[in-house]
């Protein structure tokens, strides 16, 4: 198969996976959770340049993605914790952020030439960062970047997506919401 035909296929795929997963119906849901912590601009703004400024909780934990691109930040202890079963002590739901998160980097600036995110001045190393916490049903994620641009930015997701207010739930929710919050 040629490259341009695998690309238009991956493409088409990437597309129906996102639209598959962010169109859902929202039967069976008390609050819905918000898709994205975007509207939500004020907490996003302003939280990237200094580490006293970063919206996280203490993790004591990190994964470096397959491709190097992105730095997963985690616990497997207390409220933020990661939890399933592990592959060599690191939970399959950090690994399966981290292949979500390569796999959104090469379709949207390998496959469609999107610029790759600025880099954060070395912020605990060359990635871009991605922290999973409990968000209580409250966001799927938040990307959060300066008050200009272009900014350096990094990414917030749920622990477990595990809660009644996600439409979508579990290693699906994770998948969709890595890629649309990268």
């Amino acid at each position: 198969m040629n490259k341009g035909k695998y690309q238009e296929q991956r493409l088409i795929f990437f597309s129906a996976f996102l639209l598959l997963f962010m169109l859902p119906p929202l039967w069976g849901q008390t609050t819905p959770a918000h898709k994205c912590g975007f509207a939500a601009h004020s907490i996003s703004v302003n939280r990237v340049t200094s580490v006293l400024t970063r919206d996280v909780p203490d993790l004591d934990e990190s994964y470096i993605s397959p491709d190097g691109y992105f730095k997963i930040h985690y616990t497997k202890s207390g409220t933020n914790a990661v939890t399933g079963d592990e592959i060599m002590g690191t939970p399959i739901f950090v690994m399966e952020a981290a292949i979500a998160a390569d796999s959104a980097y090469s379709v949207l600036v390998g496959d469609l030439g999107f610029l790759p995110p600025l880099p954060d001045d070395n912020f605990d190393g060359p990635e871009l960062d991605i922290y999973i916490k409990e968000w209580a049903g409250s966001f799927y994620g938040m990307t959060y970047f300066g008050n200009s641009a272009p900014s350096a930015t990094y990414l917030v997701i749920d622990n477990d997506y595990a809660e009644s207010a996600y439409a979508t739930s579990g290693l699906a929710a994770l998948r969709v919401t890595v890629a649309h919050e990268f």
